[in-house]
């Protein structure tokens, strides 16, 4: 690695993480997993609180036994990578330009290059904005956000030492050449997204509570490979949920997610243009419709009689009252009420729909 070549534009950005290389035998390829430069933990390409000043990173990377620095991708910056080009790459060093994807990239970009890791692509880092949906088409892939290059600081070119800003109709042009034209199908989901406030904890606990609290232990501490045939299956499914409860909130989602034990390598793997595990999060929100509302006025009541009951029912010891014992249509422990004041005040309370008291065992 050559960091030392990496623009000074670049390095005063805090846009910075790490990267470990992972082999992947059913593909036969390695495959870069993103971490951070702050505890040497999960990388987030969606999360700029994860992310670090150039110098961390740098000296994070021997503490943490990592295999490169990560740049991530935000702020008007685009990267393009363009893989499996050796051919034009050994020319384009030996001086011939003709028909060379090299030359091409340089010539519109007018910006950073290096050769990648795998020392038979390129990567060009410019400022700008995609003109269009598509990030890929066969070797060619282009971002502007939740992506990280691996870089290596290895340039090509004479604008090594610059990072520009070319003309909105040169990118279009770029974009055509190599991506082709905008065929991509969106699928937005109409309904406005309602976040919630409650914390990371607190949806956890709330959603391990409710009526299918079983299912969503099982996606965060094991077991769901008895229930589910894959893993991908399993996945979506916990997506799902996900989605129901932190009101479609896709940082919480991801924070969520990497916690449980569906978390994999394959999450941060890249499929067609962006990860597999933005890919997952961001079908669950399109398609997710009702969401958990923790502020949404209870419409069931509990109907209080005060006065004596006929007969004075038996009182179970105080040591044996159970300070949870009564359940809110949440699934949450109704604290706003006082079971055993209620019960030596003589007080009776009938469950209408929804709440109920467990008996003192």
């Amino acid at each position: 690695m050559r960091y030392e070549n990496i623009p000074n534009e670049l390095r005063a950005l805090k846009q910075w993480g790490l990267f470990k290389k992972i082999w992947k035998p059913e593909r036969n390829k390695y495959t870069k997993i993103p971490h951070n430069a702050i505890d040497g933990g999960a990388g987030r390409t969606n999360d700029p609180n994860s992310w670090t000043d150039y110098q961390t990173a740098l000296r994070a990377l021997k503490t943490y036994d990592m295999d490169g620095l990560a740049f991530y991708f935000a702020n008007g910056y685009v990267g393009l990578d363009i893989d499996h080009i050796a051919d034009e790459l050994d020319r384009f060093k030996a001086g011939d330009y003709q028909q060379n994807t090299v030359r091409d990239v340089l010539t519109m970009t007018k910006s950073y290059v290096e050769i990648s890791l795998s020392g038979t692509g390129i990567h060009a880092i410019f400022k700008g904005k995609i003109p269009g949906d598509r990030r890929r088409k066969g070797n060619v892939e282009m971002y502007e956000s939740g992506r990280f290059f691996a870089l290596t600081g290895n340039t090509v070119g004479r604008y090594a030492d610059h990072i520009n800003a070319p003309d909105p109709q040169v990118i279009k042009l770029m974009y055509t050449k190599f991506l082709g034209k905008d065929n991509v199908v969106k699928l937005p989901n109409h309904t406005p997204i309602r976040k919630n406030d409650l914390s990371i904890d607190e949806i956890v606990r709330r959603a391990e509570l409710s009526k299918t609290g079983k299912r969503f232990k099982m996606f965060m501490k094991g077991g769901w490979d008895g229930f589910y045939t894959s893993q991908s299956e399993a996945d979506m499914a916990f997506a799902n949920d996900l989605a129901f409860w932190t009101g479609r909130d896709f940082n919480k989602m991801d924070e969520i997610f990497r916690k449980s034990s569906l978390m994999r390598p394959k999450y941060d793997e890249k499929h067609g243009k962006t990860t597999y595990g933005i890919g997952l999060l961001n079908k669950a929100i399109n398609e997710t419709q009702e969401t958990f509302n923790p502020q949404r006025e209870p419409l069931n009541k509990y109907i209080i009689n005060f006065g004596k009951t006929k007969k004075a029912k038996k009182i179970p010891p105080r040591s044996w009252m159970i300070p949870e014992m009564l359940i809110d249509s949440w699934m949450c422990s109704a604290s706003w009420l006082n079971i055993p004041i209620l019960i030596n005040l003589g007080i009776s309370i009938t469950a209408v729909i929804g709440k109920w008291i467990t008996k003192a065992k």
